[in-house]
């Protein structure tokens, strides 16, 4: 029997003890399901004031300084073991003069980002490492995710590379958002143990005169990862979806591989959901989101009727997701039989359009600028459609989450939403969501509601409307296996071959004497177990899904770890993985 990998993830948020967006979702549940497949598993994120809140525990986990800081930067930290769970420990690495502060990334006095952030998460990235090698367990995977820690594949093969816990670790990074690339003056790489004429243009750092933090991380590990296929594909094609990096995406060997984002199955289900007022199952979904509905409205103080379509947002209300599109067809959407219920923050520009827009019709759109996890699940729950009109999207998981709850989901065609959501005009057998592709609509076209909503009543007869009830009611349940498994068999195949690509997946190759396998076009290697290629299943007969949550994803990173090496029977010494 193997013993386990030990990993450490490190990233910037987590649920349940602090999140901003979807990376907040990702690194709460992966490490979990990972640790539930048998894997031991470290998950580092800084001690934010939330964080300090919503710590079901508080130990004493150590401390240490920060290398490199100049005289008069903040130096100590504190390790405090927050939560834990078999296979699992959350660590919350203290340095209160740069996270004891409201809010996790924005200035809530300029809504901006502080002018601190390079400092700080370059800070938190050194903390953990120092940490991590101060723990005496060799650590076989590092896990760095988005630009506040993607320095950390870099700075542990520098620094560390001959430290018996870190010096033999492969190293995984992350982009779960390109156009969040963490940019700031070189001079900071001397906070980082670096000399200016490691800078130079053309370097891993270095980005039109300033240092690129996701850069040096899509660059500096031993593989690239993405949230969904297509949205690798996007990144790497041109300067749409690239911004600014496309070319080092497309030049970069192995490639990024694209690796669809699953869901909580547990803390998102309907049936089980303790935020709801009224649980529902696939044979009571009907009626079960007929009373949430009901419920939503009355919460929100919008007009109790079921024959309003009442449309759901759940987002960060900012250019990326579209939402400056409401402004140009606001009276065309308040003069339609539709409500709006909209959680979120974000631009000041957008938020005043929709607070003008509520002012003029209370009863039928409701603005709540705020986080909260309780009405995003109702308003899952209690919504016909949830609207993401997003200009470019990674993976997305509300639209997963609709899914789950029965309502549809109206999206555009890009990232992980075009790999999820199938469109009931296009197929209407299979269709689950209405797709407003960007071919179609275009980015500056406004925003277009799909044939069934505009124009039309969508009362109970409503021939529209019927067809999304039994899409809704057909496929309930099935997102709840739904996400990364779209593309899990071909990522299966593919991953491997791009992880022996690399230097550290070489060494590895010839410390095990073994030949690499197939994979490069989605071709299985030797030994790829045929049962574990998942194909399509169905639910009641009809709805064609496949295998998705983060116990898939889970299954996909083991083994492909395995394959590469990682896994106890197959490391080559730690000396020989060191020395590369």
């Amino acid at each position: 029997m193997e013993a386990r990998l030990r990993i450490a993830f490190l990233a910037a948020e987590a649920l349940p003890y602090a999140k901003a967006g979807g990376l907040g979702d990702v690194a709460g549940a992966l490490p979990r399901a990972l640790a539930a497949r048998g894997q031991e598993l470290r998950l580092i994120l800084p001690f934010h004031r939330a964080v300090r809140a919503a710590a079901p525990t508080l130990a004493a986990a150590g401390a240490g300084r920060i290398p490199f800081q100049p005289a008069g930067a903040p130096a100590a930290y504190r390790a405090w073991l927050i939560d834990s769970a078999p296979g699992l420990r959350v660590i919350a690495i203290d340095i209160p003069a740069y996270f004891e502060r409201e809010g996790i990334y924005t200035d809530p006095r300029t809504g901006k980002g502080h002018a601190d952030d390079g400092e700080r998460f370059l800070a938190f990235t050194l903390a953990a490492l120092d940490w991590l090698a101060g723990q005496g367990e060799p650590v076989d995977l590092l896990h760095a995710n988005d630009f506040h820690t993607g320095l950390a594949p870099l700075l542990a093969r520098r620094h560390w590379g001959g430290n018996s816990v870190l010096g033999g670790a492969a190293t995984v990074f992350s982009i779960h958002n390109l156009a969040y690339q963490g940019l700031f003056p070189l001079p900071l790489l001397g906070r980082a143990g670096l000399a200016p004429h490691e800078a130079a243009s053309g370097s891993p750092w270095e980005f039109w005169g300033r240092l690129n933090c996701l850069k040096a991380g899509i660059l500096g590990a031993d593989l690239a990862s993405t949230v969904s296929p297509r949205y690798a594909e996007e990144i790497g094609s041109g300067p749409e979806y690239g911004h600014g990096l496309e070319g080092v995406l497309a030049g970069r060997r192995p490639p990024v591989v694209g690796i669809l984002n699953g869901i909580d199955a547990e803390a998102w289900s309907p049936e089980r959901d303790p935020h709801l007022p009224v649980r529902y199952g696939p044979e009571s979904a009907a009626e079960g989101k007929a009373a949430n509905k009901s419920a939503l409205q009355a919460e929100l103080g919008l007009e109790p009727s079921p024959d309003l379509a009442l449309f759901g947002i759940v987002s960060r209300l900012v250019h990326q997701k579209g939402f400056d599109l409401l402004a140009p067809v606001a009276d065309a959407l308040l003069a339609l039989p539709i409500q709006l219920a909209v959680l979120g923050t974000g631009s000041p520009e957008i938020v005043a359009v929709l607070e003008a827009m509520a002012r003029r019709c209370p009863e039928r759109l409701r603005l709540v600028p705020r986080f909260d996890e309780g009405l995003a699940h109702r308003i899952e729950a209690g919504a016909d459609f949830f609207l993401m009109p997003s200009r470019y999207e990674p993976c997305g998981l509300n639209q997963l989450y609709s899914l789950r709850y029965g309502t549809l989901p109206v999206v555009r065609e890009t990232g992980g939403l075009a790999d999820t959501v199938i469109d009931l005009d296009a197929e209407p057998e299979q269709g689950r969501g209405c797709d407003r592709s960007r071919r179609r609509a275009g980015a500056g076209a406004g925003l277009r509601l799909p044939g069934s909503v505009a124009g039309r009543s969508p009362g109970r007869g409503d021939p529209g409307l019927g067809v999304l009830r039994a899409a809704r009611g057909a496929g309930h349940g099935a997102p709840a296996r739904h996400g990364p498994g779209l593309q899990l068999g071909a990522e299966r195949r593919r991953l491997p071959a791009a992880l022996r690509g690399g230097p550290v997946g070489a060494a590895r190759r010839r410390g095990r004497g073994g030949a690499a396998t197939r994979g490069d076009r989605g071709q299985p290697g030797p030994g790829f177990p045929a049962a574990s290629r998942p194909g399509p299943l169905t639910v009641q007969g009809r709805w064609p899904i496949h295998r998705a949550s983060w116990a898939g994803i889970a299954q996909l990173v083991e083994h492909n770890l395995a394959k590469v090496g990682v896994a106890s029977s197959s490391l080559v010494s730690r000396s020989a993985r060191a020395s590369t």
